[in-house]
């Protein structure tokens, strides 16, 4: 009676070894890899430069259908997007610089968050310099990683 019971308790005891290895090396096979990390980060570059370039084509290419901003507790679909940056080109340019990147990702989904350096300069040649810190939150797909949602607030300079 003794030994069945130690028995079931040693192949219990055993399983959840097993299921607890097996546990650990799926988690191990997830792990992003520097090349992912890199990617996820060139898109909201890319993302970036398009912004600053107002390239409405490139931008459609790096955002997800159901794409947001969220600019300062304002939210802004796509479309209103555009036509903001539209405006802001009108008025100006701009050069936009992401740099600091801290990038996590889980299976198919990334965030992450960065500093980015602004200089716009107006038709009258004024010079406006500004500090952000932006988040995005990505998902991967066949074509590579597409931006879903990305906030973005002012900084004080430095």
């Amino acid at each position: 009676m003794i030994k069945s019971k130690l028995f079931l308790f040693i192949g219990l005891l055993l399983t959840v070894v097993i299921i607890s290895c097996k546990s650990k090396t799926e988690e191990n096979t997830n792990t992003p890899t520097a090349a992912d990390v890199t990617s996820v980060e060139n898109t909201v570059t890319n993302f970036s430069d398009a912004i600053a370039a107002a390239d409405t084509t490139t931008l459609q290419k790096l955002v997800s259908p159901d794409f947001v901003l969220l600019d300062e507790g304002k939210d802004f679909d796509y479309a209103l997007m555009i036509q903001q940056i539209k405006t802001l080109k009108k008025m100006g340019t701009m050069i936009r610089k992401p740099q600091m990147f801290k990038t996590v990702i889980h299976n198919d989904i990334a965030w992450t968050y960065y500093q980015v350096s602004v200089n716009y300069l107006t038709q009258q040649q004024k010079s406006i310099n500004l500090s952000l810190l932006e988040s995005a939150v990505l998902e991967k797909n066949n074509d590579g990683w597409s931006i879903v949602m990305m906030t973005t607030s002012p900084q004080p300079m430095k």
